[in-house]
């Protein structure tokens, strides 16, 4: 099964930016009227088109609209260097732990074996539904 995820980039200065997750939807019509809704909030209206939508293939069925989207996240001490890489999504939990277990043996040793602090989610996400129902303010460090 084909579902959409929506990001949103939020472009800060000339090197960096901030990604917002905003959900999974079941259509293509869903996620352009969630667009619409963030479009409306604080921090998306003042750069409205910097939403991006992905094609994503879901093996099986979907079951009760939940699915689980795998991530690894890299960083040092003080976050000065971070890596982010999303590895799937998934229709059940067994197969999102099946994912990351994978993902682990591929890399234990290379990225695995760096002296960063390493993070692992499996986050359980309901289809068709907005994650964030606030928009955010411009904060510039």
């Amino acid at each position: 099964m084909n579902i959409y995820r929506l990001i949103y980039v939020h472009l800060i200065e000339e090197y960096r930016n901030e990604e917002y997750f905003l959900g999974y939807y079941s259509s293509i019509e869903k996620v352009q009227s969630n667009i619409l809704l963030y479009q409306s909030l604080p921090g998306f209206r003042e750069n409205p088109c910097n939403f991006v939508i992905q094609n994503v293939s879901v093996e099986g069925e979907i079951i009760d609209k939940n699915v689980y989207e795998v991530q690894f996240y890299l960083h040092d001490d003080n976050f000065s260097i971070e890596y982010d890489c999303y590895i799937g999504v998934f229709n059940s939990e067994e197969h999102a732990i099946i994912a990351l277990d994978d993902f682990k043996g591929f890399n234990q040793e290379h990225i695995i074996r760096c002296k960063c602090n390493k993070e692992y989610f499996i986050n359980k996400i309901i289809l068709d539904e907005p994650v964030l129902s606030e928009g955010f303010t411009i904060d510039y460090y």
